[in-house]
């Protein structure tokens, strides 16, 4: 049985990324030269390991010629962080879940200030994600 190739995320991605340039067929950005050359690096590396060495050296001539490819490869990096993020959401499920069966009233008083200071705020933060996102993506393009 041949052996199974594992990847990690960043060798998965270069992967895929490889194989959606090299499904356009010849282009000025990826040419059957260079397929040879990164087929020729990535050989002695055997096997298993020979598709994610294959796209390593393709990424190495890729990222230089096309900006989106090298922008893509930073923004998975970038997108690392959201796990103390889902450890903050799945902490405030918790805590609200106990605080929940705490008090006695089991009521919430809609008038109250405190419960509209709440809603205001989640809607300034909603409205701030929005623009932050938008400015974002505008300034990506």
């Amino acid at each position: 049985m041949p052996p199974v190739p594992t990847f990690s995320e960043a060798s998965a991605r270069d992967v895929l990324l490889l194989r959606a340039f090299e499904s356009e067929g010849d282009s000025p950005l990826w040419t059957r030269e260079d397929r040879d050359w990164a087929t020729r690096l990535a050989r002695p590396a055997g096997a298993a390991d020979f598709i994610a060495e294959r796209a390593r050296h393709a990424m190495q001539r890729l990222a230089p010629r096309e900006p989106g490819v090298a922008r893509l490869r930073a923004s998975v990096a970038r997108r690392r962080g959201w796990g103390w993020a889902a450890a903050v959401v799945l902490a405030a499920f918790v805590a609200g879940a106990a605080i929940d069966h705490i008090g006695s009233a089991q009521r919430i008083n809609l008038l109250a200030p405190p419960v509209w200071a709440l809603v205001l705020w989640n809607l300034g933060m909603a409205a701030l994600f929005v623009v932050w996102r938008v400015a974002r993506s505008i300034g990506a393009a």
